[in-house]
């Protein structure tokens, strides 16, 4: 009678090969960086333009405790409250591109120096007028006047958070992209095949805060799905947006919005 003894023998020693290699397998594909599919999310929140208004606030409290320690008139404080009051509402009002604010600042310098020329060739001098009259305005700096009003921006500004993390937040995982609403529940765009870009359509928005705008496009990008605006730091979040859009596949049987012809065209 012969044995099956070895015969088993040896199927138990590759069995067993196979669970000794389990761990080794595992090892090497934990040293290849490979991540458990979902295991990263990203949050953003959409803001009203009342987000780009922190430096008025900022000044407001650090000229409290500088025109306390300098003697007045704080000519120096007014101005720069001035100038930095300008850029805010340019910020919230006006969408300045790129090109637009290089294109601002080659015609500033091009009539600069025009002025430049025209005082030394024409003796025209317009730069002398003007620092004149600036002079004869001599504004000064109310230091209780800033802190009052830092102190009322700063609760409208929390305000702007506390609402736009209320109904305005957007969550990116693997498989879908959902925005969350308070008393309204949530809706969701599986991932499938979307375009996701970042758009920073003002200068100004992105030297205050470093925000710009967020859109979910379809694959053919002719059609946006939704729109996330007033991202602040989106600059640096954007890397981590796409590592999670091009490192995670998709996993199966997630609906995709762009495979039913019925879809109406909703921006979120």
């Amino acid at each position: 009678m012969e044995s099956n003894l070895p015969e088993a023998g040896s199927s138990a020693g590759a069995g067993g090969e196979q669970h000794a290699a389990s761990p080794a397998a595992k090892q090497t594909a934990d040293k290849a960086g490979l991540k458990k599919p979902g295991g990263e999310r990203i949050v953003l929140y959409s803001y009203p333009p009342l987000i780009y208004i922190w430096p008025l606030i900022a000044l407001g409290f650090l000229f409290w405790f500088t025109c306390g320690v300098t003697a007045a008139p704080h000519t120096a404080e007014a101005w720069i409250y001035v100038i930095t009051l300008v850029v805010v509402l340019l910020t919230m009002g006006i969408d300045v591109n790129r090109n637009m604010a290089v294109f601002w600042v080659i015609v500033i310098a091009a009539l600069s120096f025009c002025m430049l020329w025209l005082q030394d060739a024409k003796d025209i001098r317009v730069f002398s007028q003007i620092g004149q009259f600036l002079k004869q305005i001599n504004p000064q700096y109310s230091p209780e006047f800033g802190m009052i009003t830092s102190i009322f921006l700063s609760a409208i500004y929390a305000i702007v958070i506390i609402g736009a993390r209320i109904n305005d937040k957007w969550v990116f995982t693997q498989n879908e992209i959902e925005h969350y609403v308070m008393f309204r529940g949530s809706s969701s765009l599986g991932r499938g095949a979307k375009g996701v870009s970042a758009s920073y359509r003002d200068f100004f928005e992105l030297v205050v805060l470093l925000a710009g705008d967020v859109e979910v496009r379809t694959a053919q990008g002719n059609r946006v799905l939704a729109r996330m605006k007033n991202v602040p730091f989106l600059a640096l979040k954007m890397r981590k947006i796409d590592r999670i859009l091009a490192s995670y596949s998709v996993t199966p049987g997630v609906a995709d919005e762009e495979s039913s012809e019925n879809v109406e065209e909703e921006v979120l």
